[in-house]
Order: C-alpha cells, then structure tokens, then sequence
C-alpha cells in the first residue's frame, strides 16, 4: 500500500488535471507527477540499508515542501517537517532526536543552514537552488533531481506498520516529542473522511496549516487521493483568506476556528460570501456557537462540522455536525466535539483509569485503528500515554489518554471541558506550558517562574504569560535569551513581575488565582 496510489493512478487517467494551485501557478497532475517521480527517484537512490529513511522537510508552504513531503511518501520513506522559523538551536535538537537521513530544503531552508550555526545536518541535502557557500556545509544536491523526467513509476509499496510521518509537538520536559504515525493510521483517517464527504474532482480543498501542524495532512493527501485540486492559502493572506476563498471558489474550507473571529471582527463574513463552499470544516480549537452562526450566514451552502483530535490520534478522531441546538455544549458556548470516527472508540476515565458511566467528567481516551505507535525514543512516556486498559465492551485494549476534560451526554455524544493538565491550544498551536515554563526557568535563573495562560471570550486576546518572581531580572533580556530557544508562537507575549506568588492549600502555585491576578498595582508588565 502506498497513501499516494491513488494519486498516481489519478495521474495516468487524468494528466492534465489541476492538482495543486501555489504562487500563482497551477500544476496539473501530470506535471506534479513528473516533480514527485524525480525527487523520489533521487530519495531510492540515496537510500542506505534496508530501514526505512526520515527525510526531513526544512521549507515554507514552497512547492519544493509539498514536493519534498509527496516524493517521500511516495518513495515509501517517512517524512519529518521541520518548522523554519524555530531557532537552529531548536532545529539542530530535532535533527538529532529525528535521526533526520535526508533534507529537502527551498531558498528559506538552504540560507538557514547557510547562515546559521546549525549541528546534525544530514550528508544528503536536495534543493531546488544553487548550492550556497559554507565550509561546514555537506555537499548539496540542487536542481538536477528536480528536473523533469518522463520516466513514471508507480508509489513503492510500505507495510501498513511503517512510519507515514513524525511530527513533533511541544513537552513537558523543556524539549519537543516526537510522534510517529503509521502508514495504516493515516489511511483509516483518509478513507473514513472520503466515505464521509465523498469528494471528487470537482473539489477544490483549501491548505490553510503550516506543514507541521498535522491538520495539513488532511488537506495535502485528501484533495490528492480523490481527483481533486489543493489551492494553498498565501502566507500574507492566512489571517484574511476572504478573497482567496472566493477568487478560488473553493468547495471545501479547513482552518482554526479562530480564522472566523478575525474575519467576523473585520466584517468580512457578508451574507452569501462564500457560495462556492459546501464543506466547512474546523479544528485544533474550542469552536464557538456564535461562530458558527455567522459562519453559515457567509456559507449557506455548506455544511459545517467540528472536528475534534490530537496528533497522537491522527488529526482528527471525533466530529460533530453544526446542526442542532442541542450539539453546543451546556454553559460553555462551545460546539461538542461530537461522536468517534466509525471504527474508533472514545471513553471518560477516571484518575484510576476506570471507565466512567454517562454525565460523568473525566479523561478523554481514544481506541483504535488511528491510534499513533507511541512517541519517538519515549518507551517510558508511551506506556504512560498509551497504556492497556479495560474497557466493559472490548476488554483489555490498547488506548491513547488525551489530556482533555470531557464528559458524553445522554446522546452519546462528547464535550470538551478543558485540559486535564497545563497544555493549551493557542491559535490552533498545541503548546505544553510546562515546557515553556522548563526554559524560562533556565534563562532567568529562577527555580519559580511560572507561564500561565490569559483566555477569554475573544479568541484574540488569548495570551501566554511569563511570571518572574525577582524584579532584577531584566525582562528583555529574557525574551530575547527565549527567542533562541524557542519558535515564535510558544514566546510568552508579556514577562510580567509578581513578587509575591500566590498558593493553594498545598503549597502549590496557584496558577489560577496568578492568572487573575496579572493586573493589580502590585505586577509590573513589560510588553
């Protein structure tokens, strides 16, 4: 099996199809085919042993990424996306816990490791670009693998167990985990989506994520699978994508909920503006009722679904309609995140991880064949995360703990309360607090500095907030130290000083009365 065959035969039948719109330029089937053959010929060729290679993919939302992400499924290896604008500190750290044995990069990439003190560079660099000048570089291989080629072969076929992609997400450790998702997890997301949307060539799918945010690997291979065009959201127009929606006429929309507050904000969601739509899905946040109804007000041709999931889970494993009144959850002003995929199971567990009855609030937990193998080099975590439990149906079986605060209602359907622990999402950003607090606490120099995270009804006013206890410490000294350290969206958007942190009944820091205490006379802020 191979997630791109059906691609590929798209490709033979239909050649002159559009398959991707990307800086102005319209790519046919075809044409992509031919990039993707040539670059996975060049992977196959620089393949040394018998395991399956990581190629990691250190560019923008450029056609060298998606060509870069395609040709490595399409040579059966596992592909790694790299966030460019993390710091070579960070990006050499993921290099060596990856195990990166090959890198793609576009203009973006290749002046970074050009530019920047980067370590555990592989010795098989492909760009489409001249090689750059660096003594410490590898030799690069650049243009030639990227030249058109008439020679077509088909996907080379992968065992279901093997690695479709690793991402890495934000830990609690101070350094990123790396999840593994297999060929098999990946295919029962793919096929269980088109049974339910039944997308054909006359789609036209939105690609509105950053290529590490796992979200991106529904728009990418989904629009590709089933004859459809993917139409990539311009980086200068991802927070007002209005116009790029209507000059496309794209049939299907998938980004955070939080897009709809920056257009409603901006008056963009008019009556019938977006007419072309008829699928509107939405992810990676809480999806708020008023939302929603402006949403519909826009597109009233679509039909609007909330779907719920985390990486561990492949992208997304629960979804709920936007039908009925009934779907928002109770005080919360939220949409439910609604039933598991057909196939998959969903379960409340207690701190003992007993399963709970209905109405009950618990941990979310999630079984079955979307299921991730476990974290990168993490046995211990992935125990932990993934344990054996016993379910009253199914018996003892394998399932991934969430971390969200859940509960199923008397429709048997599920509500998100919250996290269980101190993750949050921010921006449609998985983003571990302890992980951020592990470096702040490093570069301060202070054992109690605390990140809490400021959230409201305005989705754009959430915050994340560094607290320092010591008021010698120089504030922009520590965000400039925190910006080698980490990407832009995980930097605390204040440092504030709290001389006096407050505390439960256990001595604890009590993050929640912190957090509403950031603005008294007594906390000094600096932006």
């Amino acid at each position: 099996m191979n997630l791109l065959h059906p691609f590929y035969e798209h490709a033979l039948q239909h050649p002159d199809d559009l398959a991707l719109w990307i800086d102005e330029e319209e790519i046919s089937y075809g044409e992509l085919c031919t990039q993707i053959c040539a670059v996975a010929r060049w992977i196959v060729q620089s393949r040394q042993g018998e395991t399956v290679p990581k190629v990691g993919i250190l560019a923008g939302r450029s056609l060298t990424a998606y060509v870069g992400i395609l040709a490595a499924t399409y040579a059966g290896a596992t592909y790694v996306p790299l966030n460019f604008k993390a710091p070579p500190h960070y990006l050499s750290d993921l290099l060596k816990k990856a195990q990166i044995d090959i890198l793609i990069v576009d203009n973006t990439g290749l002046d970074l490791i050009a530019s920047a003190d980067m370590s555990h560079l592989p010795e098989r660099i492909l760009s489409p670009y001249d090689q750059p000048k660096g003594e410490s570089l590898p030799e690069i291989a650049t243009g030639a693998a990227f030249k058109a080629s008439s020679e077509w072969v088909p996907p080379h076929t992968v065992a279901p167990e093997d690695y479709a992609y690793l991402l890495f997400t934000s830990g609690s450790t101070g350094t990123p985990k790396g999840i593994n998702v297999s060929v098999a997890n990946a295919s029962h997301l793919l096929t269980t989506l088109q049974q339910r949307y039944q997308f054909d060539v006359n789609d036209r799918l939105s690609q509105a994520f950053e290529l590490t945010f796992d979200l991106s690997v529904f728009d990418i291979f989904m629009a590709l699978r089933c004859g459809a065009s993917l139409h990539v959201v311009p980086d200068a127009l991802m927070p007002m994508p209005a116009r790029f929606i209507q000059k496309q006429e794209l049939t299907s929309w998938f980004s955070v909920p939080s897009m709809i507050g920056m257009l409603k904000q901006m008056k963009l969601l008019r009556p019938h503006a977006f007419p072309s739509l008829r699928l509107s899905l939405f992810c990676g946040e809480a999806l708020p009722e008023e939302s929603v109804t402006a949403w519909k007000v826009a597109a009233p041709n679509s039909r609007i679904e909330n779907l719920y999931g985390p990486t561990e889970a492949t992208v997304a494993c629960l979804l709920q309609e936007c039908t009925t009144p009934d779907c928002v959850t109770p005080d919360r002003g939220i949409i439910a995140i609604g039933q598991p995929f057909p196939g998959l199971k969903a379960g409340i567990v207690d701190r003992e991880l007993n399963f709970l009855p209905q109405g009950e609030r618990g941990e979310l937990a999630i079984h079955g064949p979307q299921v991730a193998p476990g974290y990168l080099n993490n046995p211990q975590l992935s125990a932990q995360r993934f344990p054996i439990l016993n379910h009253p149906e199914i018996g003892k079986s394998r399932w991934y703990l969430t971390g969200d605060l859940a509960y199923k209602d008397h429709h048997e359907r599920y509500h998100f309360l919250g996290r269980v622990d101190n993750q949050v999402q921010l921006r449609g950003y998985r983003v571990e607090l302890d992980e951020i607090e592990a470096h702040l606490r490093s570069v301060s120099g202070c054992d109690n500095a605390v990140v809490v995270f400021i959230h409201n009804a305005d989705v754009w006013a959430q915050e994340i907030i560094g607290v320092l206890p010591d008021n010698t410490i120089d504030k922009g000294e520590v965000r400039r130290r925190l910006s080698n350290r980490l990407p832009p969206y995980m930097i605390p958007k204040k440092i504030v000083i709290c001389e006096e942190l407050p505390r439960n009944a256990s001595g604890k820091i009590d993050r929640k009365a912190l957090a509403g205490r950031l603005s008294p006379p007594n906390v000094r802020t600096s932006q």
